[in-house]
């Protein structure tokens, strides 16, 4: 099996980094996709897990935090292998190499902070050395 494709979004401030998230999982909700969110702390799942029940603002995107639900959207702590995603937003900071089943990763290219950037070519060094097929957007 190759390895997942890895793609990242460039986000130069908060703001931006928020509506991506929102675009990229109202883009797969709409496309009856599953997506696995992959978050650093608890405090980080409940700040999303928040702002996704209040985005839209004429609406609201249902996921789960459990994933035994039948929702598209997964938040989750860790990116143990959810068998309905093949999709995963990875927003811990580090890169996520664990996992061959999956068809894409997506990762912020995040510009919020000198260190933040750092990190974002961290990731980015990491997986382009193990092979993984990059792409920025």
């Amino acid at each position: 099996m190759s390895p997942p494709q890895v793609i990242f979004f460039t986000v130069n401030d908060t703001h931006s980094k928020l509506l991506k998230i929102a675009e990229l999982c109202h883009r797969h909700f709409e496309k009856k996709e599953h997506l696995q969110i992959v978050l650093p702390d608890q405090q980080s799942l409940d700040f999303l897990d928040a702002l996704l029940w209040r985005l839209p603002l004429s609406s609201f995107l249902p996921h789960t935090i459990n994933p035994g639900d039948e929702e598209l959207i997964l938040l989750s702590l860790s990116a143990f292998k959810w068998e309905k995603s093949h999709l995963l937003f990875n927003l811990t900071g580090q890169a996520y190499l664990e996992r061959s089943d999956l068809k894409e990763i997506y990762e912020l290219d995040d510009r919020t902070s000198d260190q933040k950037k750092q990190q974002s070519l961290a990731r980015f060094k990491a997986y382009q050395g193990s092979g993984y097929f990059l792409a920025t957007a």
